[in-house]
């Protein structure tokens, strides 16, 4: 066949032919002129359309076709016309430049083609086309010599338009940054199951949250391999009915074995996403999210509310028992401040007003006396009367409250009481008081004064020892402790609890109630024959601010009230996230009489640093403590530091590689959190024992 041309297009130029060879018309932008119609002739050259058949597979191709010499058009297919928005008319005879945005954008696609061209007979690049409208479109050019042997014969080229499929890859990848964004803000992971091979393609979240590293290859029958076996069956059941099609979704929890040996908490959602065209189904899509911390939260708050009845029915009855308490208190109160009237009335009365009536004898008798002696014996014997009537009553009065108190403070008053106890009980009191420990106002000194007496009378009466010790301390969170301590016999703290009002020695309760109206609190350690310490605590929020001289004496302070801790009160930490089982904990161990809570972390660091500043003897230690240090590391990093200290592992997981897992970091037992609570009051005194406190 033969093809109708323009001049240019019979000129013979080569596609190396330099720009300024070309003619005008060549270099023209799409805004150009239509060039003068020129005489039309036949070129004599093969084409690709030297056949029918070739000329009709030219026309009806689905993608633009474009024959150009030179990068001018000699022949251009209905697709390409309708893709630009030229007439076959505007196209033939005018430069490629016309449908390229700018003349750098031809220039480039020249230079990525024509060098190419003679070495590689078909090159393939992307570019844009620029519309008679003024519309880019992006398209893929394929270029190939219509004769490799002699490229000046032309190009042949197809141009398909990709602009909806680049703009639809683009799309993708949004949504698909927008799908990753979502699933690491709700730290969920992503699987794909093929139930037709029984891969699964999963995410790195999938594999972290189970503890498997990033390259392991799933399963659906590994996976189902993983879950617990009260719940296998389950799962089981929800996977044949999705794969046998009456099920299109499914949501449920389940366990599933971690890494570690311990189990998972999973929360999973799956959805059928591909069947084949007898609607067998083929792929499943879904995601889960670890929730055992909240299974955890949720079981801890199911015992609590079991045992709730009961420790509402213990409470009230602890609550009648001391409103017996008080009553009788009450009643004694009435009846000791009579007495006390009674004692004062008898001093004022058999002593003090004797010796007054007395001197008053011995005043009358110098009106009487008729020498000079008998006046001074009698004036002699007044002035010594007077002078015993006054000691009474300074004695009397330092009795009722010591001046000391009021003029130089507690610390000095402290002294004089030890002083007072030796002069008048007999018993030798070491005073240990540091000079930042001074409580703040009148009402709180007197408060101390008032208890420490009472305690070391206690001591005089019962203990039948012949010393005692009393520290006063500010330790390090600002409350102030006033230790009272002694080796002597000792009793039976529960006892105390048994005693009916009418037998009840009022003296420890009657301070502890005390330090209740302000916030404060005593804590009772004592064994038959191994002595007693009361300590008592006055809150930060009674007392003074810290100087900077007294910050500095912290640690000081802090080691010598360790040296009066009760050798028989186990010091116990509590490790837990969550708030409702430290405070259960706390309320369970405060209950018993040779345990003290000294302290409550939330977190691994935190559990870390109160290790080292408290030196508990006993650390209760959960396992899962959220984000961060576990329960394991942290172990092993307060062993490390204290070795003498007990870790006892307290945790919902019942299985055996947790507890061994915490057995290798150093714990000494292992229990979990829905046992009895004696077992872990055992613990702690055994593990306390063990420790060493028992025998201080």
């Amino acid at each position: 066949m033969s093809i109708e041309s323009t001049n240019d297009c019979a000129g013979g130029l080569s596609p190396q032919t330099p720009p300024a060879q070309r003619p005008a018309d060549a270099r023209s932008g799409p805004t150009a002129s239509a060039p003068p119609a020129a005489p039309a002739r036949t070129v004599s050259m093969a084409t690709p359309m030297a056949t029918p058949g070739m000329e009709v597979l030219f026309h009806a191709s689905p993608m633009g076709v474009g024959f150009s010499v030179d990068r001018v058009l000699c022949e251009v297919n209905d697709r390409l016309c309708e893709m630009s928005g030229y007439a076959r008319e505007e196209l033939i005879g005018q430069s490629l430049r016309m449908l390229h945005p700018s003349d750098a954008a031809f220039e480039a696609v020249g230079r990525a083609v024509y060098p190419k061209l003679a070495e590689q007979s078909v090159v393939r690049v992307d570019a844009q086309l620029q519309r008679k409208d003024g519309r880019i479109l992006d398209v893929a050019l394929c270029l190939a010599l219509v004769d490799p042997e002699a490229p000046a014969r032309g190009v042949i080229a197809t141009v398909l338009d990709v602009t909806d499929y680049l703009r639809t890859q683009a799309e993708l990848r949004a949504a698909r940054a927008r799908l990753e964004t979502a699933l690491a803000a709700g730290d969920l992971g992503l699987y794909e199951g093929d139930l037709v091979t029984g891969y699964a393609d999963v995410d790195a979240r999938f594999l972290r949250q189970l503890g498997l590293p990033p390259d392991t290859d799933m399963t659906v029958e590994r996976w189902l391999g993983m879950i617990h076996p009260d719940d296998q069956a389950r799962l089981r059941a929800a996977a044949m009915d999705t794969m046998a099609g009456r099920i299109s979704e499914y949501g449920t929890e389940y366990r599933i074995r971690h890494a570690d040996g311990g189990w998972r908490w999973l929360l999973d959602r799956w959805q059928v996403y591909a069947r084949d065209a007898g609607g067998e189904v083929q792929r499943v899509v879904g995601v889960h999210l670890d929730i055992t911390e909240r299974k955890a939260a949720e079981q801890a708050v199911a015992e609590l509310n079991r045992t709730l009845e009961q420790r509402v029915a213990e409470r009230t009855a602890e609550v009648g028992r001391q409103a017996e308490q008080l009553r009788a208190l009450a009643s004694q109160l009435t009846r000791t401040e009579q007495q006390e009237r009674t004692r004062l009335a008898g001093v004022l009365h058999d002593h003090i007003q004797q010796l007054i009536v007395a001197a008053q004898m011995q005043v009358n008798r110098t009106g009487r006396a008729g020498d000079a002696a008998s006046v001074q014996a009698a004036r002699e014997s007044a002035a010594e009367v007077l002078q015993q009537a006054l000691e009474a009553s300074r004695s009397l009065t330092v009795e009722l409250c010591p001046p000391v108190l009021h003029e130089s403070g507690l610390v000095p008053a402290l002294h004089w009481l030890a002083g007072r106890m030796l002069s008048q009980q007999g018993l030798r009191v070491r005073v240990e008081a540091a000079a930042d420990a001074e409580p703040a106002g009148d009402e709180l000194r007197f408060l101390c004064f008032e208890c420490a007496r009472e305690l070391l009378r206690n001591v005089a009466k019962h203990a039948g020892v012949t010393e005692a010790e009393v520290a006063l301390l500010r330790s390090a969170l600002g409350d102030i402790h006033l230790c009272v301590s002694d080796a002597g016999c000792g009793f039976e703290p529960a006892h105390l609890r048994e005693q009916q009002p009418e037998e009840m020695s009022f003296g420890l309760f009657s301070i502890q109630e005390r330090l209740k109206h302000i916030g404060g609190w005593m804590t009772l350690a004592s064994v038959p024959g191994q002595g007693t310490q009361v300590t008592l605590v006055l809150p930060a929020a009674t007392a003074p601010q810290l100087s900077a001289a007294a910050a500095a004496t912290r640690a000081r302070n802090a080691a010598v009230l360790a040296q009066h801790t009760p050798a028989t009160c186990c010091r116990v930490l509590i490790v837990d996230d969550h708030h409702i089982v430290r405070d259960g904990l706390a309320g369970l161990l405060q209950a018993e009489p040779d345990i003290e809570v000294v302290g409550a972390a939330a977190d691994g660091t935190q559990a870390i640093a109160l290790a080292a500043e408290l030196l508990p003897d006993v650390i209760v230690m959960d396992i899962n403590l959220g984000s961060g240090i576990d329960g394991v590391e942290a172990t092993r990093r307060v062993l490390a530091h204290s070795p003498g200290i007990r870790v006892i592992g307290l945790s919902m997981h019942s299985d055996r590689g947790v507890a061994d897992a915490m057995r290798a970091a150093g714990a000494a037992a292992y229990l979990t959190k829905g046992g009895p609570p004696e077992d872990l009051i055992e613990a702690i005194r055994l593990h306390g024992d063990a420790s060493g406190l028992r025998g201080v």
